[in-house]
């Protein structure tokens, strides 16, 4: 049995930022994630999901993706914390602090857009 680790500061989620829309697929999936859930974080994307390591450019779909969050987001070890977000339209745009084996030392910058209630993409870059 895999045990999952995850740390999550919830303190930017409670602003008026994220009382409706694309916030609540983010908050789906940070619930998943800290319940160590992997159906549930599974069920947070759209089917055709995708994540890049950049803000513009292609996203890496399909069997990629699937890998990717098996790995990286439902991999044991894996944390973050929000520190701030805001949310224009169809997109959450969040930076944090994430890390692995109990580390959430090193900043990021995560950009979701959420089509239909469910998180199509995930790009992230350093700040």
């Amino acid at each position: 049995m895999k045990r999952f680790f995850l740390s999550i500061s919830l303190l930017a989620l409670s602003s008026p930022a994220f009382a409706e829309g694309p916030q609540d697929a983010v908050d789906a999936l940070i619930a998943a994630m800290v319940a160590g859930d992997a159906t549930a974080v599974e069920a947070a994307f759209t089917e055709d999901a995708g994540y890049a390591y950049s803000l513009e450019g292609d996203l890496t779909r399909g069997d990629g993706f699937d890998a990717w969050v098996t790995s990286d987001i439902t991999g044991p070890g894996s944390q973050f914390s929000i520190e701030s977000a805001t949310v224009t339209g169809d997109t959450v745009d969040a930076l944090v602090l994430w890390g692995r084996g109990g580390n959430a030392t090193t900043p990021a910058r995560y950009v979701f857009t959420v089509v239909d209630g469910k998180i199509d993409s995930w790009r992230m870059t350093g700040r």
